[in-house]
């Protein structure tokens, strides 16, 4: 669980995705959301990729989300996620791709 590796509360996490997502759109493209958050500490950074086939109800604006890659880093490590960024795009049709 990533709650565990960052030894952090889930709820806690929960709250600074749902924050994230409120302070600006993080969906990129029709599917596929990329939620970053920063968290107090330092030498943290991890990403978590989730896939739901039936899609999430992300927010009002990309109701129909089927994967996230959730970058959570310290403020010091925040930059080593940035070239995760492309990731999403160019995975994008095996992401989505039913059964697979």
């Amino acid at each position: 669980k990533l709650s565990k590796r960052l030894n952090e509360k889930p709820d806690i996490l929960f709250k600074l995705l749902v924050n994230r997502e409120k302070a600006g759109r993080t969906a990129i493209s029709p599917g596929i959301a990329i939620p970053h958050i920063i968290l107090d500490g330092k030498h943290t950074a991890n990403i978590l990729l989730a896939r739901c086939n039936e899609g999430i109800n992300f927010s009002e604006k990309a109701p129909m989300v089927n994967a996230v890659f959730a970058l959570v880093g310290s403020k010091d490590e925040h930059n080593c996620c940035a070239p995760c960024q492309p990731l999403p795009r160019s995975f994008k049709s095996i992401i989505l791709k039913k059964g697979g």
